[in-house]
């Protein structure tokens, strides 16, 4: 239904993405009522290419709407700029006949329908922007960055930028400047192949604000190399006048381009691992959910906290928290009165098993670990200063979802024994005769894991709940 950019645009942004819009689902079955009844049809993506004025093909991936009826083509690098493109997209069509999908021919030819649009891009940023950036560590704006976690600064791109560190005349690098003006330098390398900055980090200290950009500066310096030349000129009877000139060559344009900058703030501590071992708890507390479920809290002595990035992520995490957290599943509790009654018996390849999600808190739900909203409204508005300092942002809630997979699956179960679709000797009745026990008092343990942009592990330490209350 239509190609963007449109047909003769020009000045179009070099990080714009190419894309066609369809009428109906492409490479999915479509029926159509006929005349002479229902018939099954596909639409066929054969090509979809941007190419240059000499025909070279921009290198791109395509990626699809949900609905199936929007695909986009995002190069790998950002588009050349000031450079006429041209964007094709070409379907074909097919049949279902006798159980087949048959192409549809058009006077014995492959029917195929084609759109172009020619498109000039506008000139390319000399700076990486800050949208073009998937990931970064230290993180953008990060608040409680660890120098001790990792050696290795890094920047993913979302799509490259190659000529801002190809050019012959540059030469690139990392400057960290702290809050009192020093400045410590780092060189640093950029990979064409997957669009990365890497550095080694300069020496960082703590609790300390700084500055971070990519600089660059030209490789030549100093004056500019002269070369003099001599004419002689006569006047007659003997007089002759020389005259020198001086002609400047090889002038350089000397400066320096920030290519990227950003802030960040180190914390108090040189590892995640140290700040949590550091932590001292000075109540368990507790709140009750229903009459038999209830979760676990902590307050603490006064302590530095967590940041927003290691809570619930930012758009330069790839919307990832820096922090994992999940149950060491050693306690008693689960062991003993939870697994045996739910897990064992209806795990993940039996009829009978739960409903959620296991991929999001584990089968065993290790992971029902969630950040306390007030802890977040805190951090997100600046408020509550000190509640937060002495607060431990995460609750311990696998009891709940222990209650709410033992009464998913106890509601199937029964509902089927109603039906008459469970046999009385069945074992998968024994949940019906197991009720769902209030948690046992004591520790419960979770173990706390730092983990940077882009799937590197740093340190991880252990925590420690208590349950104060006694019912059993």
């Amino acid at each position: 239904t239509d190609v963007t950019p449109k047909d003769g645009d020009d000045d179009i942004d070099v990080f714009a993405a190419p894309q066609a819009t369809f009428a109906m689902k492409v490479n999915q079955p479509i029926v159509i009522p006929e005349d002479d009844g229902d018939k099954t049809y596909k639409v066929i993506l054969e090509k979809f290419t941007v190419v240059d004025e000499t025909e070279k093909e921009i290198v791109g991936s395509l990626e699809w709407g949900y609905m199936n009826d929007r695909v986009t083509f995002v190069s790998d690098d950002i588009l050349p700029p000031t450079t006429k493109l041209k964007a094709t997209v070409e379907v074909s069509f097919q049949e279902k006949v006798d159980g087949i999908f048959k192409t549809i021919l058009d006077e014995g030819q492959k029917a195929i329908e084609t759109e172009e649009r020619n498109f000039t891009t506008g000139t390319a940023p000399d700076h990486i922007p800050l949208h073009n950036i998937q990931y970064s560590y230290p993180v953008v704006d990060q608040q409680l960055f660890y120098a001790g976690e990792h050696g290795t600064g890094y920047v993913q791109l979302k799509r490259g930028q190659d000529y801002l560190f190809d050019n012959t005349q540059w030469e690139s690098s990392v400057k960290y400047s702290d809050e009192r003006g020093e400045i410590k330098k780092s060189a640093f390398k950029y990979s064409t192949s997957n669009n990365k900055v890497r550095y080694t980090l300069p020496k960082v200290k703590k609790d300390t604000k700084y500055l971070m950009a990519i600089v660059s500066t030209t490789k030549t310096s100093g004056n500019p190399a002269d070369e003099t030349t001599t004419d002689t000129k006569s006047y007659g009877e003997d007089n002759t006048v020389e005259i020198s000139k001086n002609n400047a060559q090889n002038i350089i344009k000397e400066g320096e381009i920030e290519r990227l900058t950003y802030e960040f703030k180190s914390s108090k501590y040189k590892t995640f691992a140290t700040k949590i071992k550091d932590i001292n708890v000075t109540n368990d507390e507790w709140g009750k959910i229903t009459s038999d479920v209830i979760f676990l809290t902590s307050k603490i002595k006064n302590h530095e906290g967590f940041d927003i990035t290691e809570l619930i992520g930012s758009k330069y995490t790839e919307s990832k928290p820096l922090v994992a957290i999940e149950s060491t599943m050693k306690d008693e509790y689960l062991n003993n009165d939870i697994t045996p009654v739910i897990y064992n018996s209806y795990g993940t390849n039996k009829k009978y098993t739960i409903s959620r999600d296991p991929s999001v808190l584990g089968f065993i739900p290790k992971k029902a670990l969630p950040v306390n909203s007030r802890y977040l409204t805190s951090l997100e508005r600046e408020v509550n200063l000190d509640w937060r300092a002495v607060n431990f942002p995460y609750r311990y809630n696998l009891p709940e979802a222990y209650k709410v997979d033992y009464l998913d699956i106890r509601n199937k179960v029964s509902n089927d024994y109603v039906d008459g679709l469970i046999p009385v000797n069945d074992p998968v009745l024994q949940i019906l005769s197991n009720e769902y026990l209030f948690i046992r008092q004591g520790n419960y343990n979770v173990k706390l894991t730092y983990m940077l942009p882009g799937g590197i592990t740093g340190s991880h330490a252990i925590y420690k709940y208590k349950n104060p209350v006694k019912i059993r």
